[in-house]
């Protein structure tokens, strides 16, 4: 399978929300895209702009207690946390798939937690940091992909 990559550097958080922004304006639905990256680094400053991305214009918090929040944009939105967790229950691991593979936008924080909960059509999205606000981005998904219109990621 071929893997498209980018990868970027933003200088800030706003820039980070704005990166997720015009991500979640170039996915088309349904896809699943899978954070990484250790705490703090940024993954829900990403997960509010492609939120914002995809139409949704309220608050978005870290689900960290809930586990999931389902937002209504231009389609669903899920935004599943999975920090809690270490494994998936067998009596629930359909019900959490179902979630992820479902028509909409599911952005699931902590994807290393429980990597196998994404599926392989997944957009992986890693989030380093380097110093105080600088964060580097780095962009995989599958080709062909009809999870994102690549010319719209600006």
């Amino acid at each position: 399978m071929r893997v498209f990559r980018f990868e970027t550097v933003t200088r800030n958080e706003g820039e980070t929300i704005r990166l997720g922004e015009s991500l979640g304006a170039a996915l088309r639905e349904p896809t699943a895209v899978g954070l990484f990256g250790p705490m703090g680094v940024g993954k829900t400053r990403l997960a509010q702009g492609i939120a914002r991305g995809a139409g949704y214009r309220g608050r978005v918090r870290s689900p960290s207690f809930a586990l999931m929040h389902v937002y209504a944009g231009r389609c669903a939105i899920r935004h599943l946390d999975l920090y809690r967790l270490e494994d998936i229950d067998p009596w629930t691991e359909g019900e959490w798939e179902e979630a992820i593979d479902s028509d909409g936008i599911s952005i699931v924080e902590w994807a290393d937690r429980i990597p196998q909960i994404l599926p392989d059509e997944a957009i992986r999205i890693r989030i380093d940091a380097e110093g105080e606000s600088r964060r580097r981005i780095r962009l995989e998904w599958p080709l062909p992909s009809r999870s994102l219109d690549c010319w719209r990621l600006r």
